[in-house]
């Protein structure tokens, strides 16, 4: 612990001192902060099954979780569906409006398809403007349709973003 309470994580080493005899005279610890390390560590944890931008679980992450959705539907008798969602003209958005413009495009059609499915449901971030939605305990037909039809409705919405509206 850091004088001020918060718990940090730090590599001890310790060594002993021997005397003439060849008994312990005193030891030597060197404590090592470790923080930066170990936040390091993480965010490459974290990069490697997400995406940079987004945060969104990348094709790694995607594949791990179709697997665990296929598992339980069949333990539980219901199915999952997968959905493929690619932007129209986004490479004309980020041509001609500038990387950044794009960058916000996109983040908020992330935050426009949480609001449309379950927060068990998985949304996965392909590259570019590519999206795949993997919706779990799906009962029906309808319900995928319901879903789809959501996002329809809110990818239809304009976007304003900055000094920009998009359709």
């Amino acid at each position: 612990r850091r004088k001020n309470g918060e718990i940090y994580p730090e590599w001890l080493a310790v060594s002993v001192v021997r005397a003439h005899d060849g008994r312990p005279q005193y030891y030597v610890y060197i404590y090592s902060d470790m923080s930066e390390r170990h936040a390091a560590q993480q965010r490459i944890e974290f990069l490697a099954h997400h995406d940079p931008l987004t945060g969104l679980p990348n094709r790694l992450l995607l594949r791990d979780r179709m697997a665990q959705a296929k598992a339980l539907a069949a333990r539980m008798h219901s199915r999952v569906a997968l959905m493929f969602l690619d932007l129209d003209r986004f490479k004309t958005i980020n041509d001609s409006l500038g990387h950044p413009v794009g960058d916000a495009l996109l983040k908020e059609v992330v935050e426009r398809l949480k609001s449309c499915v379950r927060e068990s449901d998985t949304i996965s971030r392909q590259g570019g403007d590519e999206f795949v939605i993997l919706l779990n305990d799906v009962r029906d037909s309808d319900a995928v349709s319901r879903v789809a039809d959501k996002i329809h409705q809110r990818m239809g919405e304009p976007f304003v973003l900055g000094a920009h509206s998009l359709i």
